[in-house]
């Protein structure tokens, strides 16, 4: 009995150290990968820019556009906020992923000369759609005046509609999603 005992603790020894090591490798094949790709960025940052003054106004835009992003990232992270529930969570998680991914295409596009694949434009519909729906239930809670009541309402409308341009520009590639838009159409003509 000792023995099947001992074996058998040195089978579950044995399976353990094998799934630490996979593990282990999973996570250092994810680190190799990311550091691959932080390598690419930094080297695409020089040997991509556009000559001449369009290289200028590129490098110039794509900074303010980032510089924006980080900051809006900064102010919403001191937010107080004012609702507590679930809906309140969501759309504040989403804001900030909604900087991020926004964050990674233009480094992707920039850099790498490289559009963002279909798993960025998923993450972007799901993020964007789930932070505009939650909006509604906490606008409750903003204290300004009307017209900037309508000015939120009239620009988590574009959003929607932007959504829609968004699955057009995709439906090149998969083109069942040109019917996906019938709804946004629907939406921002109401």
């Amino acid at each position: 009995a000792e023995r099947v005992a001992e074996a058998d603790f040195q089978a579950a020894e044995k399976l353990a150290a094998q799934e630490a090591g996979q593990a282990e490798g999973a996570f250092g094949t994810w680190a190799v990968s990311v550091n691959q790709w932080c390598q690419d960025v930094w080297h695409g940052l020089f040997a991509n820019q556009a000559p001449g003054p369009g290289g200028l106004i590129e490098d110039t835009f794509m900074g303010l556009l980032s510089a924006v992003s980080l900051y809006s990232l900064v102010q919403m992270a001191f937010l107080k906020r004012k609702s507590n529930s679930w809906s309140g969570l969501a759309h504040t998680a989403t804001g900030a992923m909604q900087i991020g991914i926004v964050l990674y295409a233009i480094i992707e596009e920039r850099c790498l000369r490289e559009s963002p694949g279909p798993v960025w434009a998923v993450a972007t519909w799901v993020i964007f759609m789930v932070n505009n729906i939650t909006m509604w239930p906490l606008l409750k809670y903003f204290r300004g005046t009307e017209v900037q009541r309508v000015l939120f309402k009239l620009a988590y409308s574009f959003i929607i509609s932007f959504q829609g341009i968004h699955a057009v520009a995709w439906s090149y590639q998969y083109p069942w999603l040109y019917w996906v838009v019938m709804p946004y159409w629907f939406w921002s003509i109401k």
